[in-house]
């Protein structure tokens, strides 16, 4: 219980701290479990926020959260991993992980940032979040074309704790493309949350 409080206090911490979605913005939520981020986006008044959770009891939870709220008409919520291929991956329910090899393997359906801005036909993009259990190298690597494009501000939970060379494997991708890490981050239990924005 007093780690479930510590990660919960971590939570808001970042929310508020880190955060900072605009009247009118665009958001992708990648990893958004039962609709913390998605629900605060929404709330600030994001004209659109697309949430992508793979786990399927949360998936539920987060459209339900949504449709409580009455922001079905600007959220659109996909059950799918996002990843850098499309098809079909394994997925770890214990861990919420692709990376984190524990318990019983599932398949979910796998799509890239790309392909999801494309389908959605998005003429811009303010935000993206990404909160993936120790995948955020492949979330990163489909998602270049839409980072040259819109050069949306970043918020990753990089989780060092699992993958420790995640978060230099992402500086490599995010550096050339324009992006630098911002002095706002909030250390977690399990590796700390960057802030991200492209600066030309």
């Amino acid at each position: 219980p007093t780690d479930v409080v510590a990660l919960f206090s971590f939570e808001v911490r970042v929310r508020e701290q880190l955060w900072k979605v605009q009247p009118g913005d665009v958001v992708l939520d990648v990893g958004a479990a039962y609709g913390s981020y998605t629900l605060s986006a929404l709330a600030m008044g994001a004209a659109k926020v697309i949430a992508v959770e793979p786990g399927k009891e949360e998936f539920f939870g987060l459209c339900a959260n949504i449709n409580l709220n009455g922001w079905q008409d600007r959220c659109w919520a996909l059950n799918a991993v996002l990843c850098d291929r499309l098809g079909a991956v394994g997925y770890h329910p214990s861990t919420h992980s692709l990376v984190v090899q524990q318990g019983a393997q599932e398949s979910r359906l796998s799509a890239t940032v790309d392909w999801v801005v494309e389908a959605d036909e998005l003429q811009w993009l303010n935000w993206i979040k990404v909160d993936v259990e120790g995948a955020e190298v492949a979330v990163i690597k489909g998602a270049v074309k839409t980072l040259g494009r819109f050069r949306p501000r970043l918020l990753i939970e990089h989780h060092t704790q699992w993958v420790p060379q995640a978060e230099e494997q992402i500086r490599r991708m995010l550096v050339p493309l324009g992006y630098g890490e911002t002095k706002a981050t909030v250390e977690v239990v399990n590796g700390r949350w960057i802030l991200w924005e492209c600066k030309r």
